[in-house]
């Protein structure tokens, strides 16, 4: 049997044997937002009594106090412990160190011992 030479291949279909192949075209992008819905919570209503408890808490908290929050955000509920640093009253804004959340955002807040 003689030896055939193939003909040479591009560089560019060279590299194409080794491009990562996605057996089912869309399947993690259809994953992604089956998980983004399930993930989806209605927001709860607060009680009278919670709405005054966290009005008593967030008028009581000063500068580099450690604080547990509990908001809704985006259609989930999140939880941070972070230092504040500042409550804006007249913007209704909580400022924690590296973000903002809205008062009417906030579910829970308490006093963290955590540093």
């Amino acid at each position: 049997m003689a030896n055939k030479q193939r003909p040479k291949m591009s560089p560019a279909d060279r590299a194409k044997q080794f491009m990562p192949f996605d057996a089912v075209k869309g399947l993690r992008e259809a994953l992604a937002r089956k998980e983004a819905e399930l993930l989806f919570v209605e927001r709860n209503d607060i009680s009278e009594d919670g709405i005054a408890y966290m009005n008593e808490m967030l008028s009581s908290l000063s500068k580099d106090d450690r604080v547990r929050v509990s908001y809704y955000a985006d259609h989930i509920y999140h939880t941070v412990s972070e230092t504040v640093v500042k409550v804006d009253a007249a913007r209704e804004i909580l400022v924690l160190s590296g973000m903002e959340i809205a008062f009417s955002d906030i579910t829970e807040i308490s006093r963290s011992e955590e540093v």
